[in-house]
């Protein structure tokens, strides 16, 4: 467990989290030599930096996000990164809804990866989604997709999932949801021609207490009234990050 006090520690406690949740996708993924991987809701990239520097050396990624509404600016964020990391020459960053995918030809993508994008879309965006990814892979490729899971394992994850319900950040859908299950995500995969449909759980191991908790919590835009009537308990044990399931599959 990482108890992240300072904005400082948690900032590390984000950096080693997403190296090694990008390491433990890389290794249930075939990223052979030449592959393009495909990020999508890549957002100020979290785990595209990670993902360089875990993929063949020969691989290229396409970045792909809305880069609106709670991820506006994102995008320059995400240039700067990778400029910084001299990545300019193996990453490529498109601009575009995930919904409908018109910057992305037919059967064109070897792996396709999505970090936190299905808790943005409702149920029906979600099906257009995936839709999408099916037409945009290969035959023969590989997807992975982590979300939260929506079940907590303790008071503290309970007390950060029902913070997300207060979220005061206007999204178009509004999801009615903080993480779709994983049965339904298997199912919805399956229904849409996806095959060898896997769930992996990984731990996050992430609490955030103190005077941080509830500044975190204020730049997610929750509700004040809501951090307020839990101020007690933010700064005394805080919230926690709940356990991620993470979906692989093949497209036959």
């Amino acid at each position: 467990m990482i108890i992240a006090e300072t904005l400082k520690a948690l900032d590390t406690a984000f950096k080693r989290w997403y190296n090694k949740l990008a390491a433990f996708m890389v290794k249930h993924l075939p990223l052979r030599e030449g592959v393009t991987v495909l990020e999508v809701g890549c957002g100020r990239g979290g785990l595209t930096i990670p993902l360089m520097e875990h993929i063949h050396e020969r691989c290229q990624i396409i970045a792909f996000d809305l880069f609106s509404g709670p991820y506006k600016g994102g995008r320059e964020k995400l240039q700067e990164s990778i400029t910084d990391e001299g990545y300019q020459d193996r990453v490529r960053i498109l601009q575009g809804d995930v919904r409908k995918m018109q910057e992305i030809e037919d059967a064109s993508i070897d792996v396709l990866i999505s970090n936190d994008l299905f808790c943005d879309l409702d149920r029906a965006g979600l099906k257009e989604a995936l839709l999408e990814f099916h037409r945009i892979l290969k035959q023969g490729s590989f997807m992975a997709h982590g979300e939260f899971s929506p079940y907590p394992q303790n008071k503290h994850q309970k007390l950060m999932i029902e913070a997300d319900m207060h979220s005061l950040v206007t999204m178009e859908p509004r999801p009615n949801w903080f993480s779709p299950s994983a049965d339904e995500v298997a199912g919805l995969l399956c229904n849409t021609g996806f095959c060898d449909v896997v769930v992996k759980y990984f731990k996050t191991g992430i609490q955030v207490k103190g005077p941080v908790a509830i500044t975190t919590l204020q730049r997610w835009n929750i509700d004040p009234q809501f951090i307020a009537n839990h101020k007690e308990q933010l700064l005394k044990n805080g919230f926690e990050f709940p356990m991620e399931h993470i979906f692989f599959c093949s497209k036959p």
